[in-house]
């Protein structure tokens, strides 16, 4: 249940950022359906959910840091996700999530930069406001890239990130913001990574949400 990181995921970063020009559907759900990933949408609550959470609660317990019965709670409670299952879809926990996006929040938040590299991922991808990629493949590179990565307005979106606001997509990963930040799973049952920044898909994912409050009708 390792999740396997794809060369696809470039490509849905930039499905997502084409979904936010569709209006017929979510935008998100919408990619989703154009992506055509390989591994199958689990129902949150399902005997199959169930089982990845099974799966992944073992290996936690291996590790020595699980949380027991409020761990397993929580992650019961907290399984759904845009895209089905957070466990079948990522291979690891709803708690696990969390964890990396309060990691986040607090990084953002208190301008720690030491802190916002120790959750980012490397090889990590990132794409600015004009479509251009970079693959950072060393830490250094991505510490002298810093600034031109995590933006005002990055850090501005990553300390108001919440479960709830999350898609997955099986065995490619997590992401917020028609893609603007991906998450990954290095293996089961392990904290998320964040393996992509978009300005791109941030900026549609921003005009899409104007264009949709401009549409709606006055109180």
């Amino acid at each position: 249940m390792v999740i396997r990181v794809k060369a696809e995921l470039f490509a849905l970063a930039g499905l997502l950022s084409l979904a936010a020009c569709q209006e017929a559907q979510d935008p998100a759900m919408q990619a989703l359906d154009e992506a055509q990933v390989d591994g199958a949408k689990v129902a949150p609550g399902s005997t199959a959910a169930e089982d990845c959470l099974l799966v992944i609660w073992e290996v936690r317990e291996q590790a020595g840091d699980f949380g027991g019965d409020a761990e397993r709670d929580y992650d019961r409670s907290h399984d759904e996700a845009a895209g089905g299952a957070i466990s079948c879809a990522t291979a690891t926990s709803a708690s696990q999530f969390e964890k990396t996006l309060k990691a986040l929040r607090d990084a953002a938040s208190s301008g720690d930069r030491a802190a916002t590299l120790a959750e980012a991922g490397i090889p990590l991808l990132f794409i600015d406001e004009d479509g251009t990629s970079r693959e950072l493949t060393e830490v250094r590179a991505l510490e002298e890239a810093f600034d031109e990565v995590f933006t005002q307005k990055t850090l501005e979106r990553m300390r108001s990130l919440a479960l709830e606001q999350m898609t997955v997509i099986p065995d490619k990963g997590a992401f917020f913001d028609l893609g603007a930040l991906w998450l990954v799973v290095p293996e089961t049952g392990a904290r998320p990574k964040l393996v992509t920044v978009n300005s791109q898909a941030a900026a549609e994912a921003a005009a899409a949400a104007a264009r949709e409050a401009a549409a709606a009708p006055a109180d």
